[in-house]
């Protein structure tokens, strides 16, 4: 079933392909490699094609973070830079929380849904090796905006300890 929440579709169904194909006790779920050769596949799915039917696993992890990352500006976008900046690593979760109550509803509300799946799923480290602090290191750059402004270490470690502590809250 479809959630109650209002989230884009292909974000719900690859969700659900992920856990349908036994993601939660995959090892190192979310640390596969992505390609451009699947920027047509998400192009297609923003067009509301079903690709998700026939995925494998790896793929469907994949397509997750690309379509993630085509969002334009992000969920968490550059226009909140300076209240961005405000926050120092590492975060409280709420100040995390009363960050995020800033930006926009649509994004929120993905955003939420995002962090109670990450947080399902870092419940399971034992058997995925994808803890909170894996999991915020590898979607933290795909949800929080990009900024060629700051030291790309720092900001990382900065986006990393908003999303670890949005998912642990």
């Amino acid at each position: 079933t479809r959630p109650n929440a209002p989230v884009p579709y292909i974000l719900y169904s690859l969700m659900n392909k992920v856990a349908e194909l036994g993601g939660r006790d995959k090892a190192n779920i979310y640390r596969v490699a992505t390609s451009k050769a699947q920027d047509s596949v998400i192009a297609q799915a923003n067009d509301g094609t079903d690709i998700v039917a026939n995925l494998s696993l790896d793929e469907a992890t994949v397509y997750l973070k690309k379509w993630l990352d085509s969002i334009p500006g992000k969920l968490i976008p550059a226009q909140f830079t300076e209240q961005f900046k405000q926050f120092k690593p590492p975060y409280e979760s709420s100040a995390a929380q009363s960050f995020v109550s800033n930006i926009p509803a649509p994004n929120q509300t993905v955003l939420k849904y995002m962090m109670g799946y990450l947080r399902d799923y870092s419940q399971n480290a034992a058997v995925t090796r994808m803890d909170v602090k894996a999991f915020s290191d590898v979607f933290g750059p795909k949800l929080v905006f990009d900024d060629d402004n700051q030291n790309p270490i720092d900001f990382q470690k900065q986006q990393s300890s908003l999303i670890k502590a949005l998912i642990t809250d």
